[in-house]
């Protein structure tokens, strides 16, 4: 059998059957991005043949387990909800009550009121993370405002007597 030949059959009923062969010129840089496409894109047909395959039965179990292995985005609270819940989780034993708007003008300044600093403290080190997140994309706090506060705090230059 010829070179030609074998590679007919390749692509009409082997491994390569549905694949088409591409050339093409790219900048430099490019190379490594269109063989990690092209990589990718095999992967995807190898999977849709290989289902293709499968019993009626398989088909059916592998698209269950397909379905269930998806993250499935989650719903953004309004802020309200998020002030809620965080204003309820940082006050709870404290004598001084400090609401959301508070809370999170001090995060985006940087300046820790000391009657404040407990209900703070209590925000970073037990608020779940996404409780957090959710808080600060809420009143616009960027990660970077956070990160800069948080140093000021742990420095101890940010507290003022209140």
């Amino acid at each position: 059998m010829s070179k030609k030949e074998r590679q007919n059959r390749y692509f009409s009923t082997g491994a390569g059957s549905g694949l088409q062969r591409v050339e093409t010129l790219v900048p430099e840089g490019g190379r490594e991005q269109i063989l990690a496409l092209a990589e990718k894109l095999r992967g995807e047909h190898r999977i849709r043949a290989a289902r293709t395959k499968l019993s009626p039965e398989a088909k059916a179990i592998v698209e269950r387990a397909i379905s269930r292995s998806k993250s499935t985005a989650k719903k953004i609270r309004p802020a309200e909800n998020v002030d809620k819940l965080v204003e309820t989780s940082v006050n709870v034993p404290f004598p001084d009550h400090i609401d959301a708007l508070t809370l999170a003008a001090i995060l985006k300044s940087g300046i820790l009121p000391g009657r404040y600093a407990p209900h703070v403290w209590r925000f970073i080190e037990e608020e779940d993370k996404a409780r957090i997140a959710r808080f600060l994309f809420a009143h616009n706090i960027s990660e970077g405002e956070f990160q800069t506060s948080i140093k000021k705090f742990t420095e101890g230059m940010a507290f003022q007597s209140t």
